[in-house]
């Protein structure tokens, strides 16, 4: 640990120093800002702290040709100073102020600014310009966000140019403007009142966490940035006693972060231990890794990252197991490319991951990579491609029956290859619509078992799928549509070969509403032609559904209303089927089987509100009956019913009541009785809350409880179940400022058994 945290800090420090030497205030500012203005000047510069000091570039002043100037005459900024390379002149301010004229962000600079100032004093709040001109001769000025500094202006020997002086900060006086810092300090006890699964135990710890960030020179150059975490607990319990202590700090490095090229680096560490007793378990971390991105200016978009992962375990003590390792060393790496371009009318995107994971001390070994093509072109509007092909492999190694070196290494890799191709053809203003699709995939599957590096067997399967298909919808009207599709696929394994070859044709028809009896009533209906031909199968399909229904809603007094519903469907699938070989049927095996099916359904809704309270509830059930089936002589018989209430009151300034309750009935009967489950659930919640308790601010009580019983009969298997489930929770706090205390009482009742727990918690905050 005290090797790695030392590591740490010699990188920060070279890091820290080079930059420091290499950007030393010696040389002048226009050095740095003649680095080639395509490359920062497309970004506006985001900051992520308010105390960084912003650095602005303002326009040279010129002072106005006159014969002569009465005191007190404001001096004009001419348009045509500012350097040419702004051409659009637009600058974005956070406020700007010259004497008492204001900027507005959303308009152009104007040709002349006016300064009620008489030369050569000039004053000026902070000025924020989020477009940068590199190519002018510019000085610095640097403004605080809260409290903007005024700076003074002198004049040059030659009386016609204005300069500033350029202020110069070091970038570690930033880093301590950013530094931040904060924690907390708990104890929890806790006790139980009855329940043999509790055990009084006191856990107190604490955290601590700090960071800082600051910028190099400018925030367009580079952004620096960490943090540290130190967290300790203590758990003490009337059966082992255990302990906790962690460490983690992270660094990472922005380089260019608002460029057409940013780069990134991070380096992070952590160690973690745990003792139980005379047992401990140590965990160290180390991880690192860089993000580069790059988008130029012709739309193409690049992005890499790369991380790697190190966790050595290591574990100690009279009580560790003897099939336990002492080492567990675990090394993780992730890449992941992306790339997306577009030209013209073709849209490129490919991605490509890997992950990888292995693990010494046992045999544990995975790996994932993922390779995606996506390319998609648009001819003209309403033709649409879809081109896609990806690569994915899946492999794990796994050890078992004993220690390293000794046990049986299985193997399993999984290669999948898969390419669609998908076009898509809807022409503005038509009533059709068509779309083709073609797909291929593969998979190929490896078994290796080794013992001892000698190999034990395996062998290796393929299987393929080949898809061609094709859809037309067609709207002949409002209300009446069509569709038709055609499908053919080839299926290849190591077992069979099968070829299948289907079509379907339907219609459909959804009325519009019509007043019916003081009701809303409409009406839909539905058919469809299925027809499979395969290797092994033959089959040909009618299916048709028919439904309508009636809904009304109703106000009955203010903020109340009433919604009522009912609703009507038969469904039918009329299908012949028999074994096949190639197309031609055999009657013997032949079957028809007709499925009937008739659904009822009904609802009731009801909600109200005033001023402090809203509640609603919601009554339904619904009668499914089956008949003609083959499988299951004398059909089958689903019938449900369910009531769900909802409901919130504000009972006071500072108190709110809510809660829910909800109960199913359910009943499945097949086959005249010989099949019957019945099943009964039911549950609601209740909260209260009181966000000033007993008039004393600052002090909170909630209470919640939770009711759940779920009986299930199955006659067949000769009874029933019930399970019945009740929860308490009465939670107090009280909060000054960063103390924080907490009294929590729970009770627990399942089936019969009891458990409560009584918990007391205290928790102070500090830090930002």
């Amino acid at each position: 640990m005290i090797r790695r945290l030392r590591n740490a800090v010699l990188l920060i420090y070279i890091v820290v120093t080079a930059y420091g030497v290499a950007l030393w205030p010696g040389s002048r500012y226009e050095a740095f800002a003649a680095v080639n203005e395509k490359f920062f000047s497309h970004r506006p510069v985001a900051l992520s702290s308010s105390r960084i000091l912003t650095e602005n570039r303002l326009a040279l002043l010129e002072r106005t040709p006159s014969v002569s100037r009465k005191k007190g005459t404001p001096v004009a900024a001419r348009k045509d100073a500012v350097a040419g390379a702004v051409k659009q002149r637009y600058v974005r301010l956070r406020w700007a102020r010259i004497g008492s004229s204001k900027l507005d962000s959303r308009h152009k600079l104007p040709s002349v600014l006016t300064v009620k100032k008489p030369y050569p004093t000039i004053r000026m709040h902070m000025v924020r310009t989020m477009t940068e001109d590199s190519a002018t001769s510019v000085k610095k000025m640097q403004a605080v966000k809260k409290k903007p500094k005024l700076i003074r202006t002198e004049p040059s020997r030659d009386r016609k140019i204005k300069k500033f002086r350029t202020v110069w900060r070091p970038w570690f006086g930033n880093l301590l403007q950013r530094f931040s810092w904060g924690g907390q300090v708990y104890d929890i006890y806790s006790t139980p009142l009855s329940g043999d699964d509790y055990e009084t135990t006191n856990i107190a710890g604490f955290g601590l966490n700090a960071g800082a960030g600051t910028f190099i020179l400018e925030p367009w150059i580079a952004l620096i940035d960490g943090n540290v975490n130190l967290t300790a607990s203590r758990s003490d319990a009337e059966s082992y006693d255990s302990s906790n202590l962690g460490l983690a700090s992270f660094l990472r490095l922005s380089v260019f972060p608002q460029s057409r090229f940013p780069f990134g680096v991070f380096y992070g560490i952590g160690t973690n231990q745990t003792d139980y007793g005379d047992y401990s378990v140590s965990n160290d971390t180390s991880r690192y890794g860089f993000t580069q991105l790059y988008a130029p200016a012709d739309g193409a978009n690049y992005s890499l990252r790369y991380d790697k992962l190190f966790t050595d375990t290591v574990s100690s003590g009279e009580d560790r197991s003897s099939n336990q390792q002492e080492n567990l060393n675990n090394e993780q790496e992730n890449i992941d490319l992306s790339i997306s371009k577009r030209l013209g009318k073709h849209d490129l995107a490919f991605q490509a991951t890997s992950n990888n994971s292995v693990t010494t001390g046992i045999t544990a070994e995975t790996e994932q990579a993922r390779v995606t093509l996506d390319h998609d072109y648009t001819p003209w509007a309403g033709l649409t491609f879809d081109n896609n092909a990806n690569f994915f492999r899946d492999k794990n190694i796994s050890g078992s029956g004993g220690l390293q070196g000794e046990e049986v290494v299985s193997g399993f890799t999984r290669d999948v290859f898969q390419l669609t191709s998908y076009s898509y053809l809807t022409p503005a203003s038509s009533p059709w619509r068509a779309n083709f699709g073609a797909r291929y995939l593969l998979y190929i599957d490896k078994v290796e078992n080794s013992f001892k590096g000698e190999s034990l067997g395996g062998g290796s399967t393929e299987s393929s799928n080949a898809n061609l298909n094709a859809g037309l919808n067609y709207d002949f009207g409002r209300n009446l549509r069509g569709n038709a599709s055609v499908n053919a696929n080839r299926d290849v394994s190591t077992a069979r070969t099968s070829n299948s070859f289907d079509q379907n044709v339907g219609l459909s028809y959804g009325s519009d509403t019509i007043p019916l009896f003081g009701m809303d009533y409409s009406w839909q209906y539905g058919t469809n032609l299925f027809n499979l031909t395969s290797d092994y199968e033959s089959s040909f399909s009618i299916r048709t559904n028919l439904g309508h229904g009636l809904t009304k809603d109703y106000n009955l007094f203010k903020e109340s209303s009433l919604a009522l519903s009912f609703s009507q469907g038969y469904y039918v699938d009329h299908r012949s089927a028999g074994s096949a070989i190639g197309t031609s049927v055999s009657s013997n095996d032949a079957f028809t089987n007709s499925d009937d099916r008739l659904t009822h359904s009904a609802s009731v809704a009801f909600s109200t509100r005033s001023m402090n309270t809203r509640s609603s509830f919601r009554l339904s059930g619904t009668d499914t009956r089956e008949r003609g089936v083959v499988f299951r002589e004398g059909g089958t018989v689903y019938q449900a019913l369910n009531f769900f209430a909802v409901f919130d009151m504000l009972m006071g300034k500072y108190q709110v009541l809510t809660g829910s309750f909800n109960i199913r009935n359910t009943t499945n009967n097949v086959n005249k009785e010989k099949s019957y489950t019945r099943s009964v659930s039911s549950g609601g919640s209740a909260s209260y809350r009181h966000g000033k308790a007993f008039g004393v601010r600052g002090l909170r009580f909630t209470s919640r409880m939770d009711v759940a019983e779920d009986y299930k009969l199955i006659p067949s298997f000769g009874g029933g179940e019930r399970q019945s489930t009740l929860e308490w929770n009465n939670e107090l706090t009280f909060k000054i400022g960063r103390l924080e205390t907490a009294a929590m009482f729970r009770m627990y009742r399942t089936n019969g058994t009891d458990r409560n727990l009584l918990l007391f918690r205290v928790m102070r905050t500090f830090g930002m």
